[in-house]
């Protein structure tokens, strides 16, 4: 009986101070398995449903969402990882991904909370839904 033993044996990296596993990826095959993830951040689109009471339940994983995590590829800098998902958008779904500087990622930031601070309250849940 032959024992296969990998050749890919790699030495354990120095991880992100955020890396969501933290360990140096000791069981990694390759560096592509080397790569640091922070925790994801979910930003979870709600439109159609109305108020606390329509919790994400397990069956709800597919609603829209926007989740931004720390990434650190191996050997690389890191990034902020900005995965967009919105499920049935165009009846074939849009699943995408975008890589930015902390800079960017700031811009983004203040650009977003000035196009809500321009809407205002012209749309809250919390207003719009009747009982």
């Amino acid at each position: 009986m032959t024992t296969f033993v990998s050749p890919n044996k790699i030495t354990p990296i120095a991880c992100a101070p955020w890396c969501k596993y933290g360990h140096g990826h000791p069981r990694a095959v390759s560096r592509d398995d080397q790569d640091c993830w922070g925790e994801d951040r979910p930003v979870i689109s709600r439109r159609g449903q109305c108020g606390a009471a329509q919790e994400l339940g397990d069956w709800d994983i597919y609603l829209p969402h926007i989740t931004p995590c720390a990434y650190r590829g191996f050997n690389q800098l890191p990034v902020v990882y900005l995965h967009v998902e919105l499920p049935g958008y165009d009846k074939g779904g849009f699943d995408i991904s975008a890589k930015l500087t902390a800079d960017e990622a700031r811009q983004l930031a203040a650009q977003l909370v000035a196009v809500a601070d321009e809407i205002g309250g012209a749309y809250s849940m919390e207003v719009n839904c009747q009982p």
